[in-house]
């Protein structure tokens, strides 16, 4: 079994890879530079036009915790995610019958790939 330290840094170096710098530092677990996984996530979303909603909506509240406990918290905790997302979707009309767990897992990933860059070009910079 591969140790937490060697996981995370092999995923850094993939996130660096993707966004062109093989050789980027990696910036620490959790570091804030006002974006992270659920920023991320958020953009995504709101680019096919799901945006956060009414008091009620806890939108906002998830992506600042996935951004706090960082990408690797995210990997981890994807089903905890999911669930929230699901959840949300089942309250909007037609959003729950269209939910589908695997695309949403699909654009999680991409979320959690994407704030990994960030932090490893911000660590570079």
């Amino acid at each position: 079994m591969i140790g937490d330290e060697l996981w995370r840094k092999h995923h850094a170096r993939h996130a660096a890879r993707l966004a062109g710098n093989s050789n980027a530092k990696v910036a620490p677990v959790g570091s804030n530079n006002g974006g992270g996984a659920g920023t991320e996530l958020r953009k995504m979303l709101g680019s096919i036009g799901i945006h956060p909603r009414g008091e009620k909506c806890k939108c906002n509240e998830h992506a600042r915790e996935m951004d706090r406990h960082g990408p690797d918290w995210c990997e981890v905790n994807i089903e905890t995610i999911l669930d929230w997302l699901e959840g949300e979707a089942k309250s909007r009309p037609l959003m729950g019958f269209l939910f589908s767990r695997y695309l949403a897992r699909k654009v999680v990933i991409e979320s959690i790939a994407r704030a990994r860059a960030a932090l490893t070009s911000a660590a570079g910079s």
